[in-house]
């Protein structure tokens, strides 16, 4: 055989050792995209039905969320929110005109809900505001109900929400609660009133037992000084007392008295029968000297 057609073979075994090679890769990656679009076709199908169950649950959150915007209006969440004034219920919140609040002033503003909103936990209900003050990132905020100083003073401060309506339900039993804290507060003032009243009453009559105290038994409340009975000076138990020993005394000095008169009377009645013995112990006259 020529050299030439030696080459020639040679370089056909050659190329097609090649080609046998790059055939097996063509293979291998043909067996590993078929491997990967498999793969991609279950995973594509997974996807579809977690997209399918997405888009139920997307299509049940925007009817919540319709109902919700039907009951409950336009939410507004202030981020800082500071009482400024606790005895009337006045807050200052960074909600301004740029967040859809309406121009104080304008004819019925409208009563946007304030509930606080804790980072943890249920929200709190605190109750109806108005725009009072307002500028394009800022706002105050008047409370719309009978500021009760207990409410206020558990307001905190920070993080509140405000809707532009609630439920009517929600919204009754708010009224009504809110009506029975404002009688229980009328009933404890006027227990409280009552107190004070007994209290005074209280006072007064203590000191009018101290005073009849002292009227009896004497006292720093009765006068020191002045021309005033004794029983005004030292009290009734004394000026009885020293009543009762004069007393006493003048029964003590009768009965003395009476002594000396029963002896005195003794006496004279000894002197009187005496003289009557000395009497008839004196010489008789006779008849013819009396007749003389």
């Amino acid at each position: 055989m020529h050299i030439t057609g030696k080459i020639c073979a040679w370089v056909l075994v050659l190329l097609v050792a090649v080609a046998v090679f790059f055939t097996g890769k063509a293979i291998n990656v043909r067996n590993s995209w078929t491997q990967k679009a498999d793969q991609l076709a279950e995973a594509n199908a997974q996807k579809k039905e977690t997209i399918a169950k997405k888009e139920i649950q997307l299509k049940e959150l925007l009817a919540d969320r319709a109902l919700l915007m039907r009951s409950w209006g336009r939410p507004w969440m202030a981020n800082n929110v500071v009482v400024r004034d606790p005895q009337t219920g006045q807050i200052t919140t960074d909600l301004g005109a740029r967040n859809g609040l309406k121009i104080p002033g304008a004819e019925n503003p409208p009563t946007i809900y304030g509930f606080y909103a804790p980072q943890n936990g249920p929200s709190r209900f605190i109750g109806p505001f108005q725009v009072v003050q307002l500028t394009d990132s800022n706002s105050t905020l008047q409370l719309t109900k009978y500021p009760r100083q207990e409410d206020i003073s558990s307001w905190q401060q920070g993080a509140w929400r405000f809707w532009q309506f609630v439920p009517t339900q929600f919204s009754n039993r708010f009224e009504n609660q809110w009506n029975e804290l404002l009688q229980a507060d009328e009933r404890l003032a006027q227990a409280v009133s009552l107190e004070k009243e007994m209290v005074a009453q209280r006072k007064r009559s203590q000191e009018q037992i101290a005073e009849r105290e002292a009227e009896l038994t004497g006292g720093p409340e009765l006068p020191q000084t002045g021309n005033l009975p004794s029983e005004d000076l030292e009290g009734l138990v004394k000026a009885l007392g020293d009543a009762e020993q004069n007393r006493n005394t003048v029964l003590l000095t009768v009965d003395t008295l009476r002594k000396q008169i029963h002896a005195a009377q003794v006496k004279l009645q000894g002197l009187v029968d005496e003289s009557r013995q000395l009497v008839e112990q004196l010489p008789q006259p006779t008849v013819d000297t009396a007749s003389k």
